[in-house]
């Protein structure tokens, strides 16, 4: 019988202590499903999750006007997160601009259009 890699995977990275890494790699990913319903249709081009560490997790923006569209809806974005993770998973969201953010699709300073 073969148990799926998502089934396993768990047990693995707490063995091999990587189970920060892997809490880390799934709260990110986690926004980029998120943020396509709370922000501008957009955000994936813009923002992007960069990290995620002692609660807090770090959005990178491409510009300060999208930095401030994460920052009115931090709340529901940790709220989400938590909602699937646990609470107290993510206690912050930290917001920085970040000329290299994101690395995926085209990057312009556009402001948000919803």
């Amino acid at each position: 019988m073969w148990n799926s890699l998502k089934d396993i995977l768990p047990s693995v990275a707490a063995k091999f202590r990587m189970r920060g890494a892997l809490d880390a790699m799934e709260i990110c990913h986690e926004y980029r499903s998120i943020a396509p319903r709370l922000l501008p249709k957009d955000a994936l081009k813009h923002t992007a999750a960069k990290s995620y560490k002692n609660c807090v997790l770090t959005i990178t923006a491409r510009s300060p006007i999208w930095a401030q569209e994460v920052h009115m809806r931090r709340h529901l974005l940790k709220d989400q997160i938590n909602h699937k993770f646990g609470q107290d998973t993510v206690k912050k969201v930290r917001i920085v601009i970040a000329e290299d953010a994101p690395s995926e699709g085209s990057l312009s300073a556009e402001a948000p259009s919803k």
